[in-house]
């Protein structure tokens, strides 16, 4: 039902930065549109200077969630797409032995979350997105697919949806003392 209103965004939505194209931009926002509906209409709620940003994190979390299915049971070929995103990710922030950002041509996900990056908006984020891609490395690798205790799957969901959370945040750019007051991890029973 929903999916046939049209919805339109605001003309200048996203933001062209120094890595990306608007046909960068367009294809993270129809990669959304697609395949994290919700997550794209929640995008389209937020600030005009946090959409792009958003969008960034939403498509790079498609980008490494998707491997799994992609690969269907062989994971060599799933670790080595997983490896890449992390070497992408390290080479997003400057100052590892760099003075600038590498971002690799052709791949609009990586274009949009180096302008994120560079934007100041995700600059102290890295370790989320590692976080992020480490917890589906762990999960390509789990042979049953499934936590096998309740702290695997606190840490899994921690890991996944609690750093998207707090990228999102990060996205927003909110005072850093009160996200942290009320993003910890859950309260263990």
């Amino acid at each position: 039902f929903i999916r046939n209103i049209a919805v339109k965004p605001p003309a200048r939505s996203l933001s062209l930065g120094r890595w990306s194209t608007a046909s960068d931009e367009k294809h993270v926002a129809a990669m959304l549109r697609q395949q994290d509906y919700d997550y794209w209409l929640m995008g389209l709620l937020m600030p005009n200077s946090s959409r792009s940003a958003f969008y960034a994190v939403r498509a790079f979390n498609l980008e490494v969630a998707t491997v799994i299915d992609a690969v269907r049971g062989n994971v060599v070929p799933g670790q080595m797409r997983l490896r890449w995103w992390k070497e992408v990710v390290h080479d997003l922030f400057p100052g590892n032995g760099q003075a600038q950002a590498k971002v690799p041509k052709g791949y609009p996900v990586a274009a949009c979350l180096a302008d994120a990056v560079a934007s100041g908006r995700l600059a102290r984020s890295r370790r989320w997105l590692e976080t992020l891609v480490e917890a589906r490395v762990r999960d390509l690798e789990t042979s049953s697919g499934q936590p096998e205790s309740l702290n695997e799957l606190e840490r899994y969901c921690v890991d996944t949806h609690g750093a998207l959370a707090l990228l999102a945040l990060d996205c927003l750019q909110p005072d850093p003392v009160t996200k942290l007051n009320k993003f910890k991890h859950p309260p263990r029973r």
